[in-house]
């Protein structure tokens, strides 16, 4: 699902996948900060990855 893993930074790859938040200022005007659209299968199974090791490890739970 990400065959670009091998070849791109971290960053790039989190923007890729749109884990990283983008902001949406134009002008005088301050738009919100969202994570939406790129890989959304990837992401999806990135963030039950995290809410499994969250109910697993006490530690990443906080």
């Amino acid at each position: 699902m990400l065959p670009e893993l091998g070849d791109c930074s971290r960053e790039e790859v989190a923007a890729l996948v749109r884990v990283a938040p983008f902001n949406r200022d134009r002008g005088a005007r301050r738009g919100r900060r969202s994570c939406g659209a790129g890989r959304a299968r990837v992401r999806t199974a990135l963030y039950r990855a995290a809410l499994a090791a969250a109910r697993i490890n006490p530690g990443l739970h906080a």
